[in-house]
């Protein structure tokens, strides 16, 4: 779990280590740990919080420096406090579009970390192996931002040429294709999972234009994007 504060004091004490916190404080509480928590007495805190698991999360963690150090503080502006909204009012909606709003305010939440407090592993640690898996789990955390090969070597302080080669290398695609077969598959899931409709799905998978993402899906696929729903539903309906 992620606490933020929202208002007030207390304290964090994990690892033999108490931590003071206010305003614009936040903590994680990983599962196992033996922790203790507590509002000030003059000064209650009030607190808005996540939580995550999976072996993602676990990944996703791995990619910010809060595994080393379990507080951060943030107040430059109303990002986070508005994720945790987001998050908040996924919680109020109906059952269809509950896990998918929650998940888009998870992963935004990760991708607010990863770019505000990230792992600062020193390069010469780390092998072409480590670079893939941040590209594959930025691509994951910002599915539904039109992200391109440039905006992924300039999180990674790459040359764009070195990581497209460095990325065919270790994996066979392309970073281009595998973004394309990323936007793909979820768009598959979301067509057969949900009711959302088509200029939804685009736009929670970096497509601005419904049209384009039509066409893209069909190059892809064979199938329009409705047109391949209904013929995902048919075939559950029979299999039923």
């Amino acid at each position: 779990m992620i606490h933020y504060i929202t208002a007030g004091k207390g304290i964090f004490r994990v690892n033999h280590q108490t931590y003071e916190l206010s305003t614009g404080d936040a903590f994680l509480m990983k599962p196992g740990e033996e922790i203790y928590y507590e509002a000030d007495k003059k000064e209650p805190w009030c607190y808005a919080w996540i939580g995550v698991q999976g072996a993602k999360i676990e990944h996703y963690l791995g990619c910010t420096n809060l595994l080393e150090k379990p507080v951060f503080h943030y107040d430059k502006d109303e990002r986070l406090v508005k994720i945790y909204n987001q998050f908040f009012k996924a919680t109020k909606e109906p059952v269809l579009l509950r896990e998918l709003k929650a998940n888009r305010a998870i992963y935004d939440l990760f991708a607010f970390l990863i770019e505000n407090f990230p792992n600062h592993q020193s390069q010469d640690k780390k092998d072409g192996l480590s670079y893939i898996k941040e590209a594959v789990a930025y691509c994951n955390l910002n599915l539904d931002k039109p992200i391109k090969v440039q905006e992924i070597a300039d999180y990674l302080n790459f040359n764009r040429s070195y990581l497209a080669r460095l990325f065919k290398q270790k994996t066979g695609v392309s970073l281009k294709q595998y973004l394309s077969h990323l936007r793909i598959e979820n768009a598959k899931e979301l067509l057969t999972k949900t009711e959302s409709p088509v200029n939804v799905i685009a736009c929670s998978i970096g497509f601005s234009d419904p049209l384009y993402f039509s066409k893209f899906f069909k190059k892809w696929t064979g199938y329009s994007p409705e047109k391949y729903r209904q013929v995902e539903v048919n075939v559950q309906n029979r299999q039923q």
